[in-house]
């Protein structure tokens, strides 16, 4: 029976990003009192005893004499020099070529190099995971080839990976996973998935999020148990990071599952847990803003609280706010949902180029897609001069006009239809050039 669970879930697109989400170096070992802190694979893993045996006894032969190592292989690799060459040698005498234990899957132990250099891991210790794609034991199986993840692999939930938010990144695959849940973003289909349970150790904050070139979602929610029948999800647009409210010892699970049964395959999970705090940087419930400081005058106030520039009601053009020094941020909120701001901006003399621009309150807002606004501009006569929607920084606007007549001018700002957040606070910033003069 399929499972029905309340969350927050992310539609992951085809491609990968592009940015960087590597994970925090780790020590050698990596034990840290028996915890597995795990990070992304190496990207030439090795292979399997049996597999390296036999495809590639010819070419390490070739490379330990000297000889012709064939297509692709380095000809003058010599085992032995303490140079780790091209991809016949994995190591070479105590060059492991940073490599390591914990670099292999396993969780502790020491790595050494055999006089034929490959890899001998006979000293490393493990426990089978059963979602990393990786042989964490040393037996040749790996993830539910194994017959120590037949419990996790028949139930996801019953069965959950602890997971351990600390800014690490996850390596998984849900290849051959039971496929009991159902996120209810996917039109009533559903794939294989890996569930992970995190307990908070205080009140804060969960933030989650995936990498993968397979169609499959991230949700987090508060209840795993098979049976229950919950309200429909939350869907939020791809490439987006969940931030959880969680509270101190009540269990969450991240969910990754395909949107179909054919949809497995590899991804990077990233999670990272923090205390809400005013001035670190991160907007949270109960906030305002946060710009990473208390300081005042700055638009955010000692508090995290916005500093007002705007006077409402200013819903209409007659109401409208004005922008009464152009040198100067005005700051505003778009609140409540489906509020509109009007500002008047007033120009003493011609311009040559003027910029108008939203952004956050300095807290990274347009790129998070904490703010997804639309601005247009609108000349004394109710004409509109200018309309954007992404054309700033991330998902905030951004207009440039040219030849600007001294005048009043009306600055019209909302958030863009079908945006994640409806409401948000902002930054409305002006540049200006005058023409030269004669």
């Amino acid at each position: 029976m399929r499972a029905y669970l309340v969350g927050l879930i992310l539609l992951l697109p085809l491609g990968c990003s592009g940015r960087d989400r590597s994970g925090p170096s780790e020590p050698e070992d990596a034990a840290d009192g028996g915890r597995f802190v795990p990070r992304p694979p190496r990207p030439r893993p090795p292979a399997p005893q049996q597999d390296r045996d036999a495809g590639e006894a010819g070419s390490r032969d070739a490379a330990v004499n000297g000889s012709d190592a064939g297509p692709g292989a380095d000809a003058g690799a010599v085992c032995g020099d303490g140079v780790v060459a091209g991809e016949v040698e994995e190591c070479d005498g105590k060059n492991l070529a940073g490599d390591s234990c914990f670099g292999l899957g396993f969780f502790s132990g020491q790595l050494k190099c055999t006089t034929e250099c490959l890899f001998d891991s006979s000293g490393c210790l493990g426990t089978e995971r059963c979602e990393d794609g990786r042989d964490n034991d040393g037996d040749g199986l790996a993830d539910c080839s194994d017959s120590d993840c037949e419990a996790q692999c028949a139930s996801g939930c019953a069965a959950p990976v602890p997971l351990i938010a600390e800014g690490s990144v996850w390596p998984g695959n849900n290849l051959a996973h039971a496929d009991e849940v159902m996120s209810g973003c996917a039109s009533g289909t559903s794939g294989p998935e890996v569930v992970y349970e995190f307990v908070p150790p205080r009140d804060g904050v969960l933030q989650a999020s995936l990498e993968t070139d397979r169609l499959l979602t991230l949700s987090v929610l508060r209840e795993c148990a098979l049976g229950s029948i919950g309200a429909p999800a939350e869907c939020v647009s791809p490439n987006r990071q969940l931030v959880v409210p969680v509270t101190a010892n009540d269990p969450v699970f991240v969910v990754i599952e395909g949107r179909d049964v054919s949809a497995v395959g590899p991804y990077e999970l990233s999670a990272s847990f923090r205390e809400i705090a005013c001035g670190d940087g991160a907007r949270d419930q109960g906030e305002g803003c946060d710009d990473g400081n208390q300081k005042p005058g700055d638009g955010c106030s000692v508090s995290c609280g916005v500093e007002l520039s705007e006077v409402e009601p200013n819903d209409a053009v007659a109401e409208s706010s004005t922008l009464a020094n152009l040198m100067k941020p005005f700051w505003g909120e778009i609140s409540p949902a489906g509020d509109v701001d009007y500002i008047y901006l007033d120009l003493a003399t011609d311009v040559v180029d003027l910029q108008i621009s939203v952004e956050g309150v300095g807290d990274g807002a347009c790129d998070l897609n904490l703010l997804d606004s639309v601005l247009r501009v609108f000349d004394h006569e109710g004409d509109e001069l200018a309309f954007d929607d992404d054309g700033g920084s991330g998902f905030c606007s951004r207009v440039l006009m040219r030849r600007i007549s001294a005048g009043r001018y009306a600055v019209r700002l909302e958030a863009a239809v079908g945006a994640h957040w409806s409401t948000f606070p902002y930054s409305l910033k002006i540049t200006h050039e005058p023409p030269s003069q004669p």
